[in-house]
């Protein structure tokens, strides 16, 4: 795993491996740190925005999170949609 100086992996390395697993359909594990500071461990899966936005606000709000560096993750658990940074990661599985 590629880590930047803040511990941090780099968003280059999770970019890939998630462009991997939503082409898989595979499942992952992402620890990352939340805006407060805590760590959140997160399992679920990626898909293409297309799955998940469903309207054309949908579509909008997809795009914003883009810009803002979010990556949405299907939570298993929680049973719905969550998001984490990309330059937030502490480890991906």
């Amino acid at each position: 795993m590629t880590y930047n100086n803040e511990g941090f992996v780099k968003p280059t390395v999770v970019k890939a491996f998630i462009e991997g697993r939503t082409a898989k359909g595979q499942f992952a594990t992402i620890t990352f740190k939340k805006k407060d500071g805590t760590i959140r461990e997160i399992n679920g899966c990626f898909a293409p925005s297309s799955k998940i936005v469903g309207s054309e606000k949908g579509f909008i709000q997809s795009e914003q999170m883009k810009q803002r560096g979010q990556i949405p993750i299907y939570s298993v658990k929680d049973k719905h949609w969550k998001s984490f940074y990309i330059d937030q990661v502490v480890e991906i599985a």
